[in-house]
């Protein structure tokens, strides 16, 4: 699905923040009780922030300011299933005591091994990441999703100092201590057909969205044009 608007998905510090330190989390820590794997597991949280149609209608602005991660979630190294409950019990609670902060997605993490192994699929939401949002449309029509987002997290033998890049738009490749990680962002779009809404997920490296991360490689780029006022 190719995109004739810019979205831009801006992850404030403070996300940042909340979204590694759980992904990394689930990816070293042992996880006790667990029967199968222990470490290097998925992890799976909602996204909350804001919408802002930019001036002269030249695109939207999703502004992610918090993530809160589903401790109900059931977590294995290849898979994350939430659990639908949490969302809903999450949105009521925001919606009666934060009512500033709206529902705008998901994340979760891909855990891999080594960072050498780490292509284009590992980063990429998979087939399955993207099935289940299209065959369950109604339900995210209702919670108003917009935005995806995917972390992978890969090991490296010693620690590095690798400076932050983007490339393509919609995403952006970093690295922490010894671990590489790459963001990625999607949005959603919703079509309503004669018998029922229909929902398509922007394509792994649409040109026409753009992750915005002030902390990790400081301002991007103008949202819109900027105009000299009066000095």
């Amino acid at each position: 699905m190719g995109l004739d608007r810019s979205y831009f998905i801006r992850i404030s510090e403070d996300a940042l923040i909340q979204l590694v330190l759980n992904g990394l989390e689930a990816y070293s820590v042992s996880h006790p009780g667990k029967k199968k794997a222990k470490t290097r597991v998925e992890t799976y949280g909602l996204l909350w922030g804001h919408e802002i149609n930019l001036p002269k209608n030249t695109g939207t602005l999703y502004s992610v300011e918090l993530v809160s991660i589903d401790t109900s979630a059931e977590r294995e190294r290849r898979s994350c299933t939430p659990n639908e409950k949490a969302l809903e019990m999450k949105r009521d609670i925001m919606t009666s005591f934060w009512p500033h902060y709206d529902f705008l997605g998901d994340v979760h993490t891909h855990p891999h091994g080594n960072y050498m192994d780490v292509g284009n699929e590992e980063i990429n939401f998979s087939l399955d990441d993207i099935k289940s949002l299209e065959e369950y449309c109604n339900d995210w029509k209702k919670h108003n999703y917009r935005v995806g987002l995917v972390l992978t997290i890969a090991s490296m033998e010693k620690a590095g100092s690798r400076d932050s890049k983007y490339g393509p738009n919609n995403q952006i490749e970093f690295t922490l201590g010894k671990y590489r990680l790459w963001l990625k962002a999607y949005v959603a779009l919703y079509e309503d057909g004669e018998k029922k809404s229909a929902l398509k997920v922007s394509k792994h490296n649409e040109k026409n969205v753009f992750l915005d991360c002030p902390a990790l490689a400081g301002i991007m780029t103008e949202f819109t044009p900027f105009e000299k006022g009066v000095i």
